[in-house]
């Protein structure tokens, strides 16, 4: 019996398991899919604890001003590059929305400076042409590949002792004293003291397997990945016009905010509604763009759910949405401590990013290739990827050609048949 189960591979339940490894606890996360992250989008990466106060968010609101604080240091640790570039509001009038959403700011602790619209320029210069009057600048905010994050989180939870368990669909539990005994659709049966419902947009069908019933709804959007010439330097949210984000991997985020963009079939091709926005609204152009589509899960309000269920072993954290991955560090040592349980002193909180052959010097790589010969082997040259990456992908958990290019490829760039082959070649060594 384990002493915590965790239900969702995504940030929350990745960070969770993550802090819950710090501790003298055995702790379990089991995930429907293959592999962590599979939710997870690619514009999930702005960390900014703005994002909760418009519309005031107060559960996450809690966590998210402490989640930005922790940030820099929490990434570090993991070895995931982080952008601290700050993150803007701006207002296309004159009213109190720049106000109002500074003074929720500093009531929760979190950075902000209410700027006109010429200061606003003078800080991001790619709003030259937006005409925004007003604007609330964020210093603190930041940008993080998403992707890369939770992975880190799986691969130093799982060093550190925690187990994952992938293709475990919840459908059913019983209780008792001891705690909960948890059977998949395919009769697999995982028992823990405590239950930790992480599940994201599957939130409520666990619940309900749990035995309560929590409101979830959905909510899909718009968005691409593109080139935007004016270059922005930080995330910039615009008032009803959506926002474009810098991915630290290069290229742009651009989006309709999810708060804004409901429909039940969204088009994703080139996502019109995000470029259309920042065309017409903001005067930004997105080139060259590749759309795709997100869905959130979203609970009533729009609030973090932090709350016990029917059983007192069941704990449910839901509804995080797109400020997810700004709460986890917070939510998560939060969660950990209140356990109070024994601190483990081999706890290793550092972990080290998969080595990057492209931004080796020649030097540096040829020195690499012949301590580990799989780094001289090159199986793409756009973006740069040897056969070494990909063995390392698969060393930390890809179990699919679609894992391991999340893991080394940026968000527009596919897998060619060389990768796949390689792909296949390196799992059967490995006899995976």
């Amino acid at each position: 019996m384990y002493d915590v189960c965790i239900i969702g591979g995504g940030v929350l339940g990745c960070a969770v398991a993550r802090e819950l490894s710090r501790y003298s606890l055995s702790v379990a996360v089991v995930e429907a899919a293959d592999d962590v992250c599979c939710a997870e989008p690619a514009a999930g990466g702005i960390v900014c604890a703005a994002r909760t106060l418009a519309p005031f968010r107060p559960a996450a609101a809690k966590y998210a001003a402490t989640g930005e604080k922790m940030f820099r240091a929490y990434a570090a640790a993991l070895g995931v590059p982080y952008m601290q570039t700050g993150c803007m509001t701006a207002f296309f009038d004159d009213a109190d929305g720049a106000r109002m959403l500074a003074v929720n700011a500093r009531r929760c602790g979190v950075g902000c400076t209410e700027l006109t619209g010429e200061e606003a320029v003078a800080v991001e210069p790619a709003l030259a042409s937006a005409h925004i009057l007003r604007a609330a600048y964020f210093p603190n905010a930041g940008v993080v590949d998403a992707c890369a994050f939770v992975y880190a989180l799986r691969r130093n939870a799982e060093r550190n002792g925690a187990e994952f368990i992938f293709g475990f669909t919840l459908s059913s539990a019983e209780f008792t004293a001891d705690g909960a005994s948890l059977r998949s659709s395919s009769g697999e049966v995982v028992e823990a003291r405590r239950v930790v419902n992480c599940a994201g947009n599957g939130g409520g069908q666990v619940a309900r397997a749990l035995g309560d019933f929590i409101y979830i709804s959905h909510r899909s959007g718009n968005y691409a990945y593109a080139d935007v010439p004016s270059r922005p330097s930080m995330p910039v949210f615009f008032e009803r016009a959506g926002y474009v984000s810098p991915d630290p991997r290069g290229g742009y985020f651009v989006g309709a905010d999810t708060a804004d963009c409901a429909r039940t079939v969204p088009e994703v091709t080139g996502a019109p509604d995000a470029r259309r926005a920042l065309r017409d609204r903001a005067g930004l152009s997105a080139e060259n763009a590749a759309g795709y589509a997100d869905v959130r899960a979203l609970m009533r309000g729009g609030d973090l759910y932090e709350a016990c269920g029917k059983s007192p072993c069941v704990l449910h954290l839901l509804g995080a949405g797109a400020f997810g991955i700004t709460v986890a560090p917070a939510l998560a040592t939060a969660y950990a401590r209140s356990l109070r349980a024994e601190k483990r002193a081999d706890f290793l909180p550092v972990e080290r990013g998969i080595v990057r052959a492209a931004a080796l010097s020649a030097a540096e790589r040829n020195a690499l290739a012949s301590r580990e010969p799989l780094y001289a082997n090159v199986v793409m040259t756009d973006p740069y990827v040897t056969e070494g990456e990909i063995a390392e992908a698969i060393a930390r958990g890809a179990r699919s050609v679609r894992g391991a290019a999340r893991r080394l490829l940026p968000g527009r760039a596919e897998p060619d048949a060389r990768f796949a082959e390689a792909f296949g070649r390196l799992t059967e060594r490995e006899g995976i």
